[in-house]
């Protein structure tokens, strides 16, 4: 199959290169970094182009995965080039809006496709996830992603309850790592991994990944999901109420406090599998 990875210098955009290329694809490239991504397509065997349109001559695919601010974009500046049932798919994290730009290019007779890789590009060993948000046809889209990645469990999920999601899977953990960062600047922090146990190394190497990537992804996870803002006011409401029950030293209302939240949880997960599985990620960074 041919394939044109729109926006291959970026994180995801080189995975995938590396991911249409292991399976033998014929891939054809483009970005704005015109040097960069150039000299990736070169030693991954795929053809560079100078600009999208480009790319995308006689492709039997496109995956565009460019920033979430460009993606309508790019969409609207190609979809009126490609050949009829072209699969046309974009994998940004953020779909409000993209599901109805991606409804409205399928005017142009070409199979439209919102996707959500729900890893990062480092990922190697375990097992993918993709969302799949639905646009016109949620079975044949769902075949159309399961050809694309044939080994990743798909997981079908409407744009609103995917943004949702992100919110409290994406905005909010990068919101308390950043914050994290934030104090752990007036720190010292030699002496911090010197006497850190289990919960505080795990708990660095988070915010460390999470520091390491461009601020322009941490403003897409927090500013372009409209329902960032209330996850997150949410979040400091909870915060304040443990902080003043701690203020406070009011053991027995923190302990209901902290019990209620035990149970809850408790309904839905393993918390003893989780403790588990803690250690053993420790033992890996060992």
């Amino acid at each position: 199959m041919k394939i044109a990875v729109l926006g291959a210098a970026g994180g995801m955009g080189r995975w995938l290169v590396q991911y249409f290329a292991g399976q033998g694809h014929f891939l054809t490239v483009s970005d704005v970094r015109r040097d960069e991504a150039e000299a990736f397509a070169k030693t991954h065997g795929a053809e560079f182009a100078k600009n999208n349109l480009e790319a995308v001559k006689e492709a039997e695919s496109v995956v565009v995965s460019v920033p979430i601010d460009k993606t309508a974009a790019v969409l609207y500046e190609v979809a009126p080039h490609l050949r009829k049932n072209t699969i046309i798919a974009e994998i940004s994290s953020i779909k409000s809006n993209i599901v109805d730009v991606l409804a409205e290019i399928s005017q142009y007779g070409v199979q439209p496709l919102s996707l959500h890789p729900l890893f990062g590009p480092s990922m190697r060993r375990l097992k993918k996830k993709v969302a799949l948000i639905p646009v016109l046809n949620v079975e044949e889209e769902k075949k159309l992603a399961e050809r694309i990645f044939p080994d990743a469990k798909i997981v079908v999920v409407n744009a609103k309850q995917h943004d949702k999601a992100m919110a409290v899977t994406l905005s909010i953990p990068y919101f308390i790592n950043m914050t994290l960062a934030s104090i752990l600047g007036g720190e010292d922090i030699t002496i911090l991994k010197k006497l850190s146990g289990t919960t505080f190394t795990l708990q660095l190497t988070l915010m460390g990944s999470i520091m390491a990537q461009s601020s322009e992804l941490h403003v897409t996870m927090h500013m372009a999901n409209e329902y960032a803002s209330d996850y997150l006011k949410k979040f400091l409401l909870e915060a304040e109420k443990l902080r003043a029950l701690i203020e406070k030293r009011d053991v027995k209302k923190f302990c209901r406090f902290y019990d209620n939240l035990q149970k809850n949880l408790s309904k839905n997960l393993d918390l003893m599998d989780l403790y588990g599985k803690m250690y053993t990620a420790l033992e890996a960074l060992e």
